[in-house]
């Protein structure tokens, strides 16, 4: 300690990381030890609000400012139940952040979001999505026409959704819909498609680093109908890369990308596909692919010619083999098979 601090009585220490045990030791000149503390720091929560399960957690979201970031402890957060007795939504008119306040225990969000004119932004970090005794929506589903940024998904798990993951049925205009390093898993789809826009427009979609399955079994992956005509300007582009995919589209009518949105541009690379019998897609809106090191098992309608008669094209730059999943059916993914590198990165054992 300097002479200022032995005349404050304090001494301030710098470079500390947040939740961390610290042993803080006063020493003399003479390196001998005059006595020492331990100590753990607080959690440094930024500029965000910490919320706990217990909080009126509902009416601090719709009422919060625009751009708002909420950190939220573990636990589980319940939307109230509605008339019918099922998990509710919330209506969000303000952009907000909600990230996890200790990313190994990780909170938990049960219900489903109505998108409304004024949430331009809507930003989930380290999170899980819970549809469990929801009405079988969409997880993220747009109710107002308008202009908005998007939606952006890092490292979160979204899961038990009836109708999809997200849903676009008005004429909002997103710059983007960013999903990354995310497990997303038992969305039925009943009655709608995964990536469902009908109404409404993307400057992009991507989907990078995450894994999908038990999901999407008997409808299309990526939909999006055209409606360019509403939204001069508007040129799509979809990029599908390094991800696990497992028996999505299931059907042999059923297509990876069911895009009719004129100018659309398509990459799809470094990326698993496995157990299904649909195809690329049917559609002469839907331009084909960039393709590159992606892998196929017990998929011929999207690597094999003539395998799908649905199929307009398939991706000739293909691999098919086997990736020898650890335990596909309990969501296990890791790569058995060294010949194989593509896929969500979490299941690649470094050789």
């Amino acid at each position: 300690v300097t002479s200022a601090e032995i005349a404050e009585g304090a001494a301030t220490i710098e470079g500390l990381t947040p939740e961390t045990q610290y042993t803080a030791k006063l020493m003399k000149s003479n390196g001998k030890s005059r006595g020492s503390v331990t100590f753990e720091t607080l959690i440094d929560l930024g500029d965000a609000i910490g919320v706990y399960p217990e909080d009126d957690w509902t009416t601090l979201f719709t009422e919060a400012e625009d751009g708002t970031i909420f950190a939220l402890f573990p636990g589980t957060y319940n939307m109230p139940l509605d008339e019918n007795g099922k998990v509710g939504k919330l209506a969000l008119n303000k952009s907000i952040s909600i990230k996890a306040v200790r990313p190994n225990d990780r909170p938990v969000i049960n219900g489903s979001f109505q998108i409304m004119e004024g949430a331009s932004l809507i930003s989930l970090k380290q999170v899980v999505l819970d549809g469990t005794g929801t009405d079988g929506s969409q997880a993220f589903d747009y109710k107002d026409a308008g202009t908005y940024t998007g939606i952006e998904i890092d490292d979160c798990e979204i899961h038990h959704y009836g109708k999809g993951f997200f849903y676009i049925n008005v004429a909002a205009q997103l710059d983007h819909i960013t999903i990354n390093n995310s497990l997303i898993h038992d969305i039925e789809c009943d009655g709608g498609d995964m990536f469902d826009c009908r109404a409404g427009a993307y400057n992009s979609f991507t989907l990078t680093n995450s894994t999908v399955w038990n999901s999407c079994l008997a409808r299309d992956f990526v939909r999006m109908d055209d409606k360019s005509s509403a939204f001069a300007g508007v040129a799509p582009v979809i990029t599908i890369s390094n991800n696990t995919l497992v028996g999505v589209s299931n059907d042999a009518g059923r297509r990876i990308l069911y895009v009719r949105f004129k100018g659309n541009t398509n990459t799809f690379t470094n990326n698993i596909v496995t157990s299904t019998v649909g195809n690329f897609s049917n559609q002469k809106n839907t331009s084909v692919p960039t393709f590159g090191k992606n892998v196929y098992f017990q998929a011929d309608g999207l690597a094999t010619a003539g395998a799908n008669a649905n199929a307009l094209w398939v991706d000739d730059k293909a691999k098919v083999a086997d990736p020898k999943f650890k335990d596909a059916a309990n969501g296990d993914f890791t790569v058995g098979n060294e010949d194989v590198t593509a896929g969500d990165p979490r299941w690649i054992v470094a050789q």
